[in-house]
């Protein structure tokens, strides 16, 4: 199975946007990345948000 992102979540929109994004991988496990959007420049943060599988 080849990843994908299974869910997108806003959280909150203002001067920047930031979001929740649900990723499945390639092996089956799950997981959630923090995405601060900022228009022109974007940035993926480590996430510690528990994931189930």
């Amino acid at each position: 199975m080849a990843a994908m992102i299974e869910n997108v979540e806003l959280v909150y929109e203002g001067w920047g946007r930031f979001l929740l994004v649900r990723m499945r991988r390639e092996d089956g496990s799950v997981l959630t990345q923090q995405l601060d959007d900022h228009g022109d420049g974007v940035a993926v943060l480590p996430s510690t948000i528990p994931t189930a599988k």
